[in-house]
């Protein structure tokens, strides 16, 4: 795990979730971030059971908001609720990938992606780089090592997965990654928002002292007539 802050008691608190490369993106970002008061913590996550591990840490660590890539945020979004901002991989980080492969030899390219995370505009891709273009989608992560095994592609593009898969069915593979402009403004927005949950549950805190010390009875209720808040003083009149 990696972390950045600008302040070491800052209760704004994001968790990245990241992985080998997307490590060294992330740190480089947020260590160019304006300060802000928040606390980055960057964790090397996958798409398996090690981020379950990853996200109860930042939990226990304070963290209220989560930023992931592509797949990462399409897996944390099937089993949290915790907010999220994803980045997404561009057509441009594509093109930049898909050049790559072409310098290497490659002429009938594979696009590897989890079956959850955007899908590329195969269309417009082919339209710019005049290169064969297949998509290769999967469900779990074991299939991608068949998947890429069985394909006739000369080189695969798609995240660490794919790049394993590659390695080892003996074939090539280009690392596609989102670029700092985009993992830059998913840190800001996530930033902004721990300040905003923060702040909100602190004013819901400091109403709800308020309510509970008055020396009047004090019931809220909604448009419905339910009764949401019922301070101690009514209480004790009730």
């Amino acid at each position: 795990m990696l972390n950045h802050t600008e302040s070491s008691i800052t209760p704004y608190k994001v968790c990245i979730l990241a992985y080998d490369f997307t490590m060294t993106l992330a740190q480089d970002v947020i260590e160019k971030l304006p300060d802000n008061d928040v606390k980055y913590l960057i964790f090397n996550a996958g798409l398996d059971e090690k981020q379950d591990i990853c996200v109860a840490e930042a939990r226990q660590q304070g963290c209220e908001v989560f930023v992931a890539g592509p797949a990462s945020a399409a897996r944390f979004m099937n089993y949290y609720t915790y907010p999220l901002i994803p980045y997404e991989v561009r057509p441009i980080d594509y093109i930049i990938a898909i050049n790559q492969a072409v310098k290497l030899g490659g002429t009938h390219l594979g696009l590897v992606r989890y079956r959850y995370s955007p899908a590329p505009d195969l269309p417009l891709l082919r339209e710019l780089t005049n290169i064969s273009l297949t998509e290769l989608i999967y469900d779990e992560i074991p299939q991608v090592y068949p998947l890429v095994k069985r394909a006739s592609c000369d080189i695969f593009i798609g995240n660490y997965l794919t790049q394993h898969a590659a390695k080892a069915a003996d074939k090539q593979a280009i690392l596609l990654y989102a670029g700092k402009e985009a993992i830059r403004d998913a840190c800001i927005r996530a930033g902004e928002l721990a300040h905003t949950l923060y702040d909100t549950e602190r004013g819901k805190a400091i109403a709800e002292s308020v309510l509970n010390t008055a020396q009047l009875g004090i019931i809220v209720a909604n448009a419905q007539g339910n009764i949401e808040f019922f301070n101690r003083t009514m209480q004790q009149y009730t």
